[in-house]
């Protein structure tokens, strides 16, 4: 069964210049065996006229098409093998002290400038098996976007001195725990745990 609808919603509070009005028309295709729609098509726009005189004009789009079953169970079963790969490659990762890798990153690192895709570099260096001869240039990378990058990559650049670090660092370590913004919260909880191991006075209070 195919349904058409034009469809409009305005506000009343002044009928000469409504504050909202949605306005639009769609298709609807119910599957009357199935027992739900098959597709759907709706476009609209919405109104806005603002108290300062100014009129802001919104175009929206829905689509809808019902899926066969089959193709949802493949890309489940293939985004759960996906899922389960990139696991095992974390597993051998941090447990496999990988120079070449090292170098990858932070080569991914560079291109990305200090922007927000460094974040996801920053935080796979901080998972990642430690590559003692790699230590002074990874932390150097890290200080460098701790300091002068955005809070998130910066938040990432913490975690990642964190999990490189020397024991010998343990005044950096304070100073994340010390930082109260809630996006610093995994720093602070991998910080916390390198004061633990390092049973650093004044710790527990």
């Amino acid at each position: 069964v195919s349904i058409h609808k034009d469809y409009e919603f305005t506000t009343t509070q002044d009928p000469n210049r409504p504050y909202l009005t949605v306005r639009g028309s769609g298709d609807v295709v119910f599957d009357k065996k199935q027992g739900v729609p098959a597709n759907l098509d709706y476009k609209a726009t919405i109104i806005q006229n603002d108290d300062d005189g100014t009129t802001d004009k919104l175009p929206i789009t829905v689509s809808y098409h019902l899926r066969d079953p089959a193709d949802i169970k493949r890309e489940r079963e293939a985004a759960l093998a996906k899922a389960e790969a990139q696991k095992k490659q974390r597993e051998e990762e941090a447990a496999t002290p990988n120079p070449e890798l090292v170098d990858q990153i932070l080569a991914e690192l560079r291109k990305a400038e200090g922007g927000s895709r460094a974040k996801s570099h920053l935080a796979r260096l901080g998972t990642i098996a430690i590559v003692p001869d790699k230590r002074d240039q990874v932390l150097k990378v890290v200080g460098n976007h701790r300091s002068n990058s955005s809070g998130f990559v910066s938040a990432a650049a913490a975690e990642a001195l964190c999990h490189w670090a020397t024991d010998d660092s343990i005044d950096d370590f304070w100073e994340i725990v010390n930082n109260d913004n809630h996006i610093f919260n995994g720093a602070r909880k991998t910080a916390i745990s390198r004061l633990i191991a390092l049973n650093a006075a004044g710790l527990y209070p």
